[in-house]
C-alpha cells in the first residue's frame, strides 16, 4: 500500500543544497555523467520538464545528450533548439529518418564524452539529487552498474507507486527486468556489450541488462527513489498493453541468453513482464 509519508522521506524531497555542494567540493574523483534522452513526439510541457530535473542536478559534472528521432511535430525541434541555448551542457542532434529507439539511444550515447552514461526517457523526471547520490557512490568503488529504486507521476501529476528494488540478482532479472530506472553504466563496459540493439524495441533496456548480465560484473543498488516514470496514455506505466511487442522483444533475448549457457528450453510469460525458462531435455 502507498504510504505518502515514507514515499515524501525516501525520495529526499526537501534537499540541503548548501550542505550537498560541500560534499560534492571534497569528492576526489568527479566523474562526468552522460544522460542519454533519444526524443520522439513527446508533449512539449513533459519534455521541458524532463530537461529540467537535469538542468537543476546538484552535481554539476554532466552533459545531456538528446537525439531527436525525426520527430513530425516540429514544435518539439523548435524548443529543443531553443533549450539547447540556455545552457552549454545540453547538446542536440536531430535525425533526417526515424531509426526507433534503440538506434536513436545509440546516436545520443555517440555523442557522449562521460565516463558514465545513464538513461532518462523524454517525460519523465530524475529527483534533484539523483546524480549526486551515484556520484557519492562511485567515491569508494567505480561500479560497473548503478540503478536506483523509482516511483511513477500518474495522469493527475502526483508521484505514486514506489517501486523499492531487489539487490542486485541474475536469477531474479531473468524472471523479470526490475532494474530499469535510474540505471548507469560504466561507459567502457556498454562499448564492450555493444550498448542497444535494433530488433529489440520496446525491451531494449532488458537486452542491454541481460547481455550485462553474462560476465561477472559490479553493481550498486542505491536503495533510494531517484527516477520518476511519467504514465502517460501511451506508455507502459500506465497500461502493460500498450508495448505489446515489447514482450516479444524479451523472450527473444531471453532464449539468446539460455542458448548461450547450453540451455534448451522455452520461455513462457506468466503475466506481462514476468517470464519463467522451461529446460527442455537436451542441452546444446
Amino acid at each position: 500500500m502507498y504510504n505518502p509519508i515514507y514515499h515524501y522521506l525516501s525520495i529526499n524531497f526537501i534537499i540541503n543544497r548548501k550542505k550537498q555542494i560541500k560534499i560534492i567540493n571534497k569528492f576526489i574523483y568527479k566523474p562526468k555523467f552522460s544522460i542519454i534522452m533519444p526524443v520522439y513526439n513527446v508533449e512539449i510541457e513533459h519534455l521541458e520538464e524532463a530537461i529540467n530535473s537535469v538542468v537543476n542536478q546538484t552535481y554539476p559534472n554532466w552533459e545531456l545528450c538528446i537525439y531527436d528521432d525525426n520527430s513530425t511535430d516540429l514544435n518539439i525541434k523548435t524548443k529543443l533548439k531553443e533549450l539547447e541555448k540556455t545552457d552549454n551542457r545540453i547538446n542536440v542532434k536531430f535525425g533526417d529518418e526515424n531509426k526507433g529507439i534503440s538506434i536513436a539511444s545509440n546516436e545520443a550515447i555517440k555523442m557522449s564524452s562521460g565516463e558514465y552514461i545513464c538513461f532518462l526517457d523524454h517525460d519523465d523526471l530524475i529527483t534533484v539529487n539523483a546524480l549526486f547520490e551515484i556520484a557519492k557512490v562511485l567515491q569508494k568503488f567505480k561500479w560497473d552498474l548503478i540503478y536506483t529504486n523509482e516511483d511513477k507521476i500518474n495522469l493527475k501529476g502526483k508521484f505514486c507507486f514506489p517501486f523499492y528494488k531487489k539487490d542486485w540478482c541474475v536469477d531474479l532479472l531473468l524472471k523479470s527486468n526490475y532494474i530499469t530506472h535510474f540505471s548507469c553504466y560504466k561507459k567502457e563496459v556498454g562499448e564492450e556489450i555493444g550498448w542497444f540493439r535494433k530488433g529489440y524495441e520496446g525491451s531494449q533496456d532488458y537486452d542491454l541488462v541481460l547481455r550485462f548480465s553474462k560476465k561477472n560484473r559490479s553493481v550498486y543498488h542505491i536503495k533510494k527513489v531517484l527516477y520518476h516514470w511519467r504514465m502517460t496514455e501511451q506508455s507502459t506505466a500506465l497500461s502493460s498493453d500498450n508495448k505489446p511487442y515489447a514482450y516479444d522483444s524479451a523472450i527473444r533475448s531471453l532464449k539468446e541468453y539460455y542458448l548461450e549457457k547450453g540451455l534448451v528450453g522455452e520461455i513462457k510469460m506468466i503475466y506481462p513482464g514476468h517470464y519463467i525458462f522451461i529446460k527442455g531435455d537436451d542441452f546444446k
